[in-house]
């Protein structure tokens, strides 16, 4: 090829940038483009319908769309020991119960799934609303029905974990009430015989029909008092714990964080704490146990000990926080109450304990006696009752969740938006292909053939090539 330049002798740069402002030219011409497009155009146009039907036989053959229902559970709370109401900041902790090791192996049993337990619990999806007190868990499948027996399968191992936990509660706590009732057996055996040892001794078969009436209302009021200041020491002793536990509990903790075993142990064994010590008294073997168990894992994180954890987490409100401090509040509230009922309840004892005693010194202390009997046989009378209530409720253990919606079979497949990536993608890259072919045939070797090109390259002025 020769060139002919405007010009044989050779310009400096100051003459070059005088001559315009850029590079004269044009790194590739676009002629050679247009007649390389224009020449292959068949083979571009083919490769594009061939890539929309390979792309369309992808998507409706090989990438099958999945089934999804939803299930919709209401939180009624864990089975009330103590009389109080259920507080709706555990119903995250109740939630959280389902990614469980113990739960997803369970399902896994069940459900017969082949894959480890990651992907599991990564294929099941829940979420809680506060505000609502339910739970919704949604679960996959490869047909409607699939997803609805998974959503069944689901649904029945997380409430069979929380009345399997809910069953060794309330076990514990008869076994508690037993000793508490043959305890207060003692006392009221010991104080009836009291009582009837001072009637012989001072002659009294029956009082009269007025002092027995003052005597039985001050022994009333008496024992009402003394059973609402045993109720002010438990939950005094209950608040004491809570604000204990409550003040060693971070306020925040890691949403999401890595697959350190002892960061994930040492979470369990603080949801158990908070679950065990708003039922269980602070000095119950138990407590004293996973709170050992706490403080050495505590202190092993803390130190830098354990296996470290694979990538960052999310900072986010502690769940076992919220829980602590709600039955804090309810505990306070529940205290004040029983202060105040005692109060007036020992202001009333007061004025009729002062009507009995002025008929005489005896008639006095009888009424003492008598209350001392009442109170440790209504102590009696209401651990039974109690113990029946728990019996009754072993029979058949609550789970605390009930089941709104259990999961419908779903009509349509979940829209996977992955098929319109791939549908889109395969006749892009089938051009592209091509494309480059075409190219690469015309730009063989980086030739310069044209003017624009060799005066680019060649940076001065070209009037012709051949």
């Amino acid at each position: 090829m020769s060139i002919v330049n405007e010009a044989t002798a050779p310009q400096s740069d100051g003459a070059r940038r005088q001559d315009g402002p850029g590079r004269p030219g044009s790194p590739v011409d676009p002629y050679r483009l247009r007649r390389a497009l224009l020449r292959d155009l068949r083979w571009l146009v083919g490769a594009g319908v061939l890539g929309v039907v390979v792309g369309f036989v992808v998507v409706k053959l090989m990438m099958v769309s999945g089934y999804q229902t939803t299930v919709v559970l209401k939180y009624e709370g864990d089975h009330q020991l103590s009389g109080a109401s259920p507080s709706r900041y555990a119903l995250r902790p109740a939630a959280d119960a389902l990614m469980r090791q113990s739960v997803l192996r369970e399902i896994r049993k069940e459900g017969g799934f082949e894959g480890g337990l990651t992907a599991l619990s990564a294929s099941i999806g829940y979420g809680i609303d506060l505000l609502a007190g339910t739970m919704q868990i949604a679960v996959p499948g490869d047909t409607g029905e699939d997803a609805a027996e998974f959503a069944r399968i689901v649904t029945n191992v997380f409430m069979t974990y929380h009345k399997e936990r809910q069953s060794r509660r309330i076990e514990e706590e008869i076994t508690r009430t037993g000793k508490r009732i043959e305890a207060a057996e003692g006392e009221a055996e010991e104080a009836r015989q009291l009582y009837d040892e001072f009637r012989e001794l001072h002659g009294i078969a029956n009082l009269s029909t007025e002092q027995e009436s003052m005597v039985r209302s001050a022994a009333d009021l008496r024992a009402g008092s003394e059973l609402a200041a045993a109720e002010i020491r438990a939950y005094e002793a209950q608040v004491r714990s809570l604000e204990t536990q409550l003040a060693s509990t971070p306020k925040t903790s890691l949403v999401s964080e890595g697959s350190s075993p002892e960061r994930a142990t040492y979470n369990r064994l603080r949801e158990e704490l908070a679950s065990a010590s708003s039922t269980l008294s602070p000095n119950h073997p138990r407590v004293q146990a996973l709170q050992q168990q706490v403080a050495q894992l505590r202190s092993q994180l803390r130190s830098g000990g354990g296996a470290s954890s694979s990538g960052g987490g999310l900072v986010g409100l502690n769940s076992t926080y919220q829980v602590v401090e709600g039955q804090l509040r309810e505990a306070k509230s529940t205290l004040e109450v029983f202060r105040e009922r005692q109060k007036g309840l020992s202001a009333m004892a007061d004025k009729a304990q002062h009507r009995v005693e002025a008929f005489s010194d005896i008639e006095g202390e009888a009424a003492a006696l008598l209350a001392e009997v009442q109170v440790n046989e209504g102590l009696v009378g209401k651990l039974r009752g109690a113990e029946a209530v728990l019996e009754d409720a072993l029979r058949d253990p609550p789970s605390g969740f009930v089941v709104l919606d259990p999961g419908a079979v779903p009509e349509y497949p979940v829209r996977n938006k992955m098929k319109v990536v791939v549908f889109g993608a395969i006749p892009m890259i089938a051009v592209g292909l091509v494309l480059l072919v075409v190219l690469r045939r015309e730009f063989r070797g980086l030739l310069l053939e044209t003017p624009a090109e060799v005066a680019f390259w060649g940076n001065g002025p070209v009037l012709g090539a051949s």
